[in-house]
């Protein structure tokens, strides 16, 4: 979907400022899309996974320990095809497209900073995948760590006491934190309005990923049900559901995501219901 947005631009200055304008924008656009679509797989891929991986853990027969390690091979072999295709895509559109830029408008140009924009944008949307991908990594190979609820509470902790001692970088005024965040935000200053980057710190950062295990957790009954079950839709279905009401109340700020999550794995469900 990149390759035919990757051709030299000609022209005036003028002309050529404002194609590099457009062309830029549309790689953008297109490099945040593509990353969301592997997300989305990473997600799908790892809820599907996580459940089948700790009922596996749960066993004490070899067989099972050899079939765990196999399906945890496969799982992390698939992330790590997901990792490469990013890699490579940013390195072959996103930078070969910077370096081209760089190569028409120098750094004494004044155009130069849009460019420069759109290099950190790109460059800081690519950490934010790979933070999320390597997320999934860790929590698949500790499907078998105990004591889930007493983390997720420590780390909860953290992502709140982690304002405690926020201050305005410009007038030094105290900056009030209202909620847990796991993500780096921008929070203006009541004092001066100056506008503050949070960072909640790394391990802050996991708490997502924590707050799925343990909602896999939870609710390990009803998979285990939907398995011994029939493996029927609708058992599937409240499972589901079961597993993202937990989300939800663990990370509220997530609930818009949880449930466009919910319904795509719902609607999926019904479709197979529907084959059958």
């Amino acid at each position: 979907m990149f390759d035919s947005l990757f051709h030299r631009q000609s022209g005036p200055d003028k002309a050529a400022q404002l194609a590099w304008q457009e062309r830029l924008r549309d790689v953008e656009t297109r490099w945040f899309a593509f990353l969301e679509k592997l997300e989305d797989r990473m997600e799908s891929l790892c809820s599907a996974a996580l459940p089948e991986l700790r009922a596996l853990r749960r066993a004490t027969d070899d067989v099972n320990r050899r079939v765990y390690q196999k399906v945890l091979s496969g799982v992390t072999g698939q992330l790590q095809n997901i990792h490469d295709r990013a890699y490579h895509t940013h390195d072959e559109k996103v930078l070969d497209t910077w370096y081209e830029f760089r190569e028409e408008f120098k750094m004494t140009h004044a155009f130069f900073d849009f460019g420069h924009t759109f290099r950190q944008n790109c460059e800081k949307r690519y950490q934010e995948f790979e933070a999320c991908l390597w997320g999934w990594d860790k929590l698949l190979h500790e499907t078998s760590r105990e004591n889930l609820e007493e983390e997720y509470r420590r780390v909860l902790e953290i992502c709140t006491a982690g304002g405690e001692k926020f201050t305005c970088k410009q007038c030094g005024a105290p900056i009030s934190i209202a909620r847990a965040f796991f993500i780096s935000v921008n929070l203006p200053c009541p004092a001066c309005a100056t506008q503050n980057t949070f960072d909640p710190g790394s391990e802050a950062r996991e708490l997502p990923f924590i707050a799925r295990d343990l909602a896999e957790k939870r609710v390990a009954p009803l998979y285990e049900a939907y398995q011994n079950g029939g493996r029927t839709p609708e058992l599937f279905r409240q499972y589901l559901r079961a597993r993202y009401d937990e989300l939800n109340r663990m990370l509220p700020d997530l609930k818009a995501h949880h449930e466009k999550r919910y319904h795509n794995e719902a609607a999926t469900t019904q479709g197979d219901e529907g084959n059958e």
